[in-house]
């Protein structure tokens, strides 16, 4: 474990350089907000038992965990916890920017971001969006977490597709525009993903009626 050292990183990526950021980690809980700079900020805490690996390729920033420990030293485990926020600043000039985030045990968090394609995936951990301006896609889909989403304006802005895999739990049908260009998907398998919207007209119809739900 020569490799694992306990160290703060802080790392800055201009951002007319980079197309695209792509993170996969079990453990570490990803904060993606608006920043300040004119760069990419990114930060982030590696220990004797996980490290974060991150590399520039093209026009993409690439971060994958990378973990010490084996199957049989799930006593460390909690150590995996420790100091394990990965946080992430775009700037607000950022729109043409595609994120992927994929977690395990971690959560996910967007807040106030401008970004042309998100897609966010976490096997149990909780995803919140607040906030973000999306150019055409939005996909979020956990598996035994939660999903919450707020975006800006009215729910006639977009085209949702927002569904529970569990037949016991039913969203709200959205009356959203299939033409629109922004297309919105939330998914979960055990909860029913709630959505909201800034502007005002953006109430979800409390309907039973299935037959007018995508998919259906």
């Amino acid at each position: 474990m020569k490799d694992f050292l306990e160290e703060t990183k802080y790392l800055k990526y201009p951002v007319h350089n980079i197309g695209s950021l792509h993170i996969t980690c079990k453990n570490y809980n990803v904060c993606i907000s608006q920043g300040e700079e004119k760069e990419i900020i990114i930060r982030y805490h590696n220990n004797r038992f996980r490290k974060m690996n991150i590399a520039k390729k093209d026009s993409g920033i690439y971060m994958k965990e990378q973990m010490a420990v084996t199957f049989y030293e799930f006593f460390r485990m909690m150590e995996l916890m420790k100091d394990n926020l990965l946080e992430i600043e775009i700037p607000p000039d950022s729109c043409k920017l595609d994120i992927c985030v994929e977690t395990g045990v971690s959560r996910i968090n967007v807040n106030e971001i401008h970004s042309q394609n998100i897609l966010l995936k976490s096997s149990s951990g909780q995803i919140r969006i607040q906030g973000a301006w999306i150019g055409k896609s939005l996909n979020a889909h956990s598996v035994s977490g939660k999903v919450y989403c707020l975006l800006p304006g009215t729910v006639s802005d977009y085209d949702i597709d927002c569904r529970a895999e569990r037949k016991d739990k039913t969203p709200p049908f959205y009356p959203s525009d299939p033409n629109s260009e922004r297309k919105v998907i939330l998914r979960s398998n055990m909860y029913v993903p709630e959505l909201d919207f800034t502007g005002t007209g953006n109430k979800a119809e409390p309907t039973q009626d299935t037959s007018r739900r995508k998919g259906n």
